[in-house]
Formats: C-alpha cells, sequence, structure tokens
C-alpha cells in the first residue's frame, strides 16, 4: 500500500513517454522532468513485461521534499485505513513504515516512500542484477518464530516481499520440530 496522502497525482503515459537520463528512466510531465522506476524493480520482485505500445500507470509521490514516479500495475482500490506501528524489532526495515489489516483480515505492507525513493536512487536499472539477488535470496528459506500471530504474519509477508521462502511457529517446540525437519 502507498500512503495516499504521498500520491501527488496518478497519470497513464504511453511507454515511449519514458525516457533515459544519465542512465536513468525519467518522464517528462508538464515541463519537469520526474524520475521513475518500476514499483517490481525498487521492490526487487519480478519484473511483468508488458505489450509494445501498452500504456503505463505512474504514481507521482513525495517522499520529503524529493517527487519521483513508480511505475505500477493497476490500482486494486482507494481506502481509509488505520496504519499500525511495526513492532520495536521491525523499526529498521527500510521499505515498510506498517501495516494495516484488509478487509479480508490480510495484513497488507505500507510502504516507507523515503526508503523507496532512496532504492529508487541508487537503482540502476541493470534487470540482470536485480534477478540475479533474487535468485540468490529465493535458495533460503527462514523460519520466524513468535507468539504473537499480528507479528509473525507481518514478519512473514516483509520476508517474501524480498523473495525469501517463509515458514512460521508459534513457540519454541513447534520451531524445534519444524528445524528437525527442514533446514533453515
Amino acid at each position: 500500500a502507498i500512503p495516499s496522502d504521498s500520491v501527488c497525482e496518478i497519470v497513464s503515459v504511453e511507454q515511449s513517454d519514458i525516457i533515459e537520463v544519465v542512465n536513468k528512466r525519467a518522464l517528462r510531465l508538464r515541463n519537469q522532468i520526474v524520475p521513475v522506476e518500476e514499483l517490481s524493480t525498487a521492490l526487487e520482485l519480478p519484473i511483468r513485461s508488458r505489450p509494445q505500445g501498452e500504456n503505463v500507470f505512474v504514481a507521482i509521490v513525495m517522499a520529503g521534499k524529493d517527487r519521483f514516479g513508480v511505475l505500477f500495475d493497476e490500482v486494486v482500490s482507494e481506502e481509509d485505513l488505520v496504519v499500525k506501528p511495526l513492532p520495536t524489532h521491525m523499526k529498521k526495515a527500510d521499505l515498510v513504515s506498517g501495516v494495516v489489516i484488509g478487509g479480508n483480515n490480510e495484513i497488507i505492507n505500507v510502504l516507507n516512500l523515503n526508503g523507496l525513493y532512496q532504492r529508487v536512487r541508487q537503482s540502476k536499472g541493470a534487470e540482470i542484477t536485480q534477478t540475479k539477488v533474487r535468485g540468490e535470496q529465493a535458495k533460503y528459506r527462514l523460519l520466524v518464530v513468535d507468539d504473537s500471530i499480528n507479528t509473525r504474519e507481518i514478519e512473514k509477508s516483509i520476508l517474501e516481499a524480498y523473495g525469501y521462502q517463509v515458514t512460521t511457529a508459534e513457540d519454541g517446540q513447534e520451531a524445534y520440530e519444524l528445524a528437525r525437519e527442514t533446514k533453515f
């Protein structure tokens, strides 16, 4: 999820409107150059190939005083939700600022736009590097153990967003039994 108060506007543009400026992608919007990046690239997720000529959605967002564009596939919904803070031990997650509980009791990560902006600035647009990193992470299986189901599910959701395979356990006994069966 992206906090709506950080979204300046959402525009639909032709793929050809995305230009290269000093090895970075950008969009000319009302005589201003706005850096843009695929949301999936910034989050190190698989990139969906778009048919040539298909329009793309760009969310122009603010991270502090910085403005940048995020290319994405679709707007799923817009809702007023209460953002819950991350547990203390997860406060350093650079891409997640909090979570919300969706209509189906699903946990939805709220993106930290400052962290996302840092990722966009550091991105070289090298899909090969992104694929290599995802491939290496996919090899790792993690075991998350916590007696709080909310904390477990939040941690699982964040780690899966980074490409890890995650199994959860609610206590040490269950974790021990899982660890005997599977290498984590």
